[in-house]
C-alpha cells in the first residue's frame, strides 16, 4: 500500500510539473509571436505544446524561445525552447503548436444583397480564418458582390469597391486640341475609379476614345501613351 501511494505522489508531481511548465512554454511564445509580429499578446492563441518529457530543471526555469527568420506564424509552427536555471541551461526540445493571430477587421452592420452599398463596424476575428485579405476601410465605400450575413467578415471576395462610373453611364468627354477645348457626349464601356485609364463610346462620331475619368461624369480625353 505505501509503495503505490508513493507511485501516485511521484507521478501527481510530475503532471503538475508539466502542467506549470507547459503554461510558462505557453506564455514565453505568445510574447515571441507577439514581438515578431509586432502585436498584443493578447492577439496571440497558443494550442497545446505537448511535452514529451520534462527537463530536470531544479527550479522554474527561464525560457528562450526562437524561430527561423521570416516566419510568418499561419497555424502550426515549430518552436526551439531553451530552459536555463541559475544560468544553466537544463533542458532544450522543439515544440510545434497551432498559432492563431486574432485581429480587427471590417464586417458588415447587417444583411445586405448584392450590389449593397455595405456598411462597416469593426470585429475580432482568427485571421487564419479568412479565406481572402480583409478590405482596407479606408478606401471604401464598397458594394456587395454576394449576399452577405450581418457581422460576416468583408473580405475581396465578398465586396468591392463602389465603382466612380458604371458601364452604361453617360458621360461628358472633354478633349483640348490647340488650346480649344471640345466636348462630346459619350458612354461608359466600363466600371470605373476616379483616375482610372477608360473607354469610352463618343455616341456623336460611334467611334471609342481612351481618356482618364476625372469625375465621376467627367472622361478627359488623351494624354496618356
Amino acid at each position: 500500500m505505501f509503495a503505490l501511494l508513493s507511485i501516485l505522489l511521484v507521478t501527481a508531481t510530475s503532471v503538475a510539473s508539466e502542467g506549470e511548465l507547459g503554461a510558462t512554454v505557453v506564455e514565453a511564445i505568445r510574447n515571441h509571436v507577439a514581438a515578431k509580429k509586432s502585436i498584443p499578446a493578447t492577439d496571440v492563441e497558443v494550442g497545446a505544446v505537448g511535452l514529451a518529457i520534462v527537463p530536470d530543471c531544479k527550479q522554474t526555469p527561464s525560457v528562450r524561445v526562437d524561430t527561423v527568420p521570416g516566419e510568418s506564424f499561419r497555424v502550426t509552427t515549430r518552436f526551439r525552447i531553451e530552459l536555463s536555471a541559475d544560468d544553466e541551461l537544463c533542458g532544450r526540445f522543439s515544440v510545434s503548436p497551432r498559432i492563431d493571430l486574432d485581429g480587427m477587421v471590417p464586417a458588415a452592420a447587417r444583411q445586405y444583397e448584392t450590389g449593397d452599398v455595405v456598411e462597416m463596424v469593426e470585429r475580432r476575428v482568427v485571421l487564419s480564418s479568412l479565406r481572402a485579405p480583409a478590405v482596407d476601410m479606408k478606401k471604401g465605400p464598397f458594394v456587395a458582390t454576394r449576399p452577405i450575413s450581418k457581422d460576416e467578415p468583408l473580405t475581396l471576395r465578398r465586396v468591392k469597391r463602389q465603382p466612380s462610373a458604371v458601364m452604361g453611364q453617360g458621360i461628358e468627354i472633354v478633349a483640348s486640341i490647340g488650346g480649344i477645348t471640345v466636348k462630346a457626349e459619350g458612354r461608359m464601356l466600363a466600371d470605373a475609379h476616379l483616375g482610372d485609364w477608360v473607354r469610352v463610346a463618343n455616341l456623336a462620331t460611334d467611334t471609342v476614345v481612351q481618356g482618364t475619368l476625372t469625375s465621376p461624369g467627367v472622361v478627359l480625353a488623351g494624354g496618356r501613351r
